[in-house]
């Protein structure tokens, strides 16, 4: 399993990870690794991180777990999503980010948005991320976009800062969208 996404803002996060099963956790930020930890199942366990702002955090695990982070005072709080070859974006914010688990130069990476554009973009040697999107407005006015990547490569992507208040937002791989929605009756808001 493996997970990615870009420290837009704060230097300061908290990982926090809930085992399904026993697991190695390996978390790195860059290329480096900073943890890597054998952990049970039904195990919640925090990381704090320092000095990523404008990092990649890249985790990988041996075996399913759920995974949240998030800045100073629980700002940019946002699960992390399993990586895929196809991902959506509710329409990106002011900034946002499309994370690739390659360093390689020149590998493909198309968007298609609810507008009818697309466009295409190529990853650089050694960043590992793509930024300045297309749509990029306040409140994910923006249109909605799919981006899908070629071969054996995967990519996560995430949208911050929506103006209106410390929010971030993870893109979502097709499989995770329903049509039926469960809503409990006797429930407060």
């Amino acid at each position: 399993k493996e997970f990615m996404t870009y420290i837009h803002r704060y230097d300061d996060q908290k990982i926090t990870i809930y085992t399904l099963e026993n697991s190695n956790v390996r978390i790195y930020k860059g290329g480096t690794e900073i943890e890597n930890d054998n952990l049970s199942s039904n195990l919640r366990k925090e990381y704090n991180l320092s000095d990523v702002e404008e990092e990649t955090i890249r985790i990988l695990s041996t075996e399913n777990i759920l995974i949240t982070i998030q800045g100073e005072n629980g700002n940019d709080f946002r699960p992390l999503i399993s990586m895929d070859d196809e991902i959506y974006s509710p329409g990106n914010s002011q900034y946002g980010y499309i994370l690739i688990n390659s360093d390689a130069a020149g590998i493909e990476i198309t968007e298609s948005c609810s507008d009818n554009t697309s466009k295409t973009y190529y990853t650089k040697s050694e960043k590992g991320y793509i930024d300045n999107l297309s749509h990029q407005d306040i409140l994910y006015k923006g249109s909605s976009c799919v981006y899908n990547v070629d071969g054996n490569y995967k990519i996560a992507g995430s949208s911050f800062a929506d103006s209106n208040g410390y929010d971030s937002i993870s893109y979502l791989p097709k499989n995770y969208f329903q049509k039926i929605t469960p809503i409990p009756f006797e429930t407060n808001y």
